[in-house]
């Protein structure tokens, strides 16, 4: 299974909503469910990449929700997404 999340916050990420978006991430981990985010940009995206989210994500991050929604159903929700590339600015 997985859940996909647009992220679309014009002030950038918190680090109460980091914390959240961990806890979250690691709890559907123990559920076998992948947390996938998509439309991460600019500052959201600047504090995503440094934050130990970034590395614990268990899904991927697309470009677009429609990306994501394509890619995703294709494979299924037993199959895993391309690996995301973590040297990404």
């Amino acid at each position: 299974m997985f859940l996909g999340l647009g992220i679309a916050l014009g002030i950038g990420l918190s680090l109460t909503t980091l914390l959240i978006m961990s806890a979250v991430n690691r709890d559907l981990g123990e559920r076998n469910v992948r947390l996938h985010l998509a439309e991460v940009k600019g500052p959201v995206q600047d504090r995503l990449l440094n934050s130990p989210l970034w590395t614990a994500l268990s899904g991927d991050v697309f470009l677009s929700v429609n990306e994501a929604f394509e890619t995703l159903g294709r494979l299924g929700p037993a199959a895993k997404a391309p690996q995301r590339d973590v040297s990404c600015t």
